[in-house]
């Protein structure tokens, strides 16, 4: 169990920009409508080459911005954030994608829920594609004996119902948590970089003994794989292929036991290489089988590096 917070709860919220000046200005501007008043907004700028620095200093003036002067990668553009957000004592954190725009009073839904909910740890919002009504995470969901994740409900049209309720994860496009959990348990694992690191956050929290809670009542509007691959889509580009393939094992090898992990790893090939195989082929992504095997590579040598 975890202490009641305050009525007036205090929330750090932790943005990562990298030149996408447009998107991060749209999203910072939705949090002046997420419910919760006291609200400190930090930005990471992970070594933007566009105006992004400028625009969001001019336009967003309340937020507190820092440049990092290469490309950190999400995980510990993430995690520098979280550093400074610690040092003012919140009682919530909450990390949003750049690419993320809030429903209005997202926040205070997701901490409201947190706050019935003394047993869970973390929360996150029903998501929908930005252009659409159709949904991409309504809570997570992890086979503990196959080793793959899913998003149930993805791309089938929003009812406007759902029913509040733990999930196996919760996506890191718009994850709240408690900070007394983060003191216990950290922030991301910097080895995943970008992809499956919520995955492994929520099973770190799953073993501290916090849940994870899906609040429908909660909504964002996401333009996904903006950063990382095409705006608007799920294309396997040759760079989400990579990071999908390296860190789906890389979450088996570091947090799934024996003998469960034997079963997970198998089914990375038995399941999700063939069938991340026949969707980058059927998207006709140049270089995306490739970087997907290269993936597969990078994580198995990172396994023998450790042994």
């Amino acid at each position: 169990m975890v202490k009641a917070m305050s009525l007036s709860p205090k929330l750090c919220t932790i943005v990562v920009n990298w030149n996408r000046a447009s998107d991060t200005v749209e999203c910072l501007l939705s949090l002046r409508n997420g419910g919760v008043e006291n609200n400190h907004v930090i930005v990471i700028d992970n070594g933007s080459t566009d105006d992004s620095a400028a625009r969001i200093s001019s336009e967003c003036p309340e937020v507190e911005l820092h440049r990092m002067q290469n490309n950190l990668g999400y995980a510990k553009g993430a995690n520098a954030g979280l550093k400074l957000a610690l040092e003012h004592h919140p009682d919530f954190i909450f990390f949003l994608n750049n690419d993320a725009v809030i429903v209005e009073k997202c926040a205070s839904n997701l901490i409201e829920a947190l706050q019935r909910a003394q047993d869970c740890g973390l929360a996150g919002p029903k998501i929908l594609y930005y252009d659409s009504n159709n949904i991409w995470f309504a809570g997570g969901s992890y086979n503990r004996f196959l080793g793959y994740s899913k998003h149930p409900g993805m791309d089938l049209p929003d009812d406007g119902k759902g029913t509040e309720g733990p999930c196996d994860f919760i996506t890191g496009c718009a994850l709240m948590v408690r900070r007394e959990l983060i003191e216990r348990i950290g922030g991301f694992d910097e080895d995943f970089n970008m992809y499956a690191e919520d995955i492994e956050f929520g099973f770190r929290a799953r073993e501290a003994g916090a849940s994870s809670l899906y609040v429908p009542s909660a909504m964002v509007r996401h333009k996904v794989s903006s950063s990382s691959g095409v705006p608007g889509s799920n294309i396997m580009t040759p760079q989400r292929s990579f990071f999908y393939a390296r860190n789906m094992i890389l979450l088996v090898l570091k947090r799934v036991p024996w003998p469960r992990r034997f079963t997970c790893f198998l089914g990375q090939f038995v399941i999700s290489l063939p069938y991340y195989s026949g969707l980058i082929a059927m998207q006709k992504v140049r270089g995306g089988l490739r970087a997907y095997y290269r993936g597969i590579g990078s994580a198995l040598r990172w396994a023998v590096s450790r042994n």
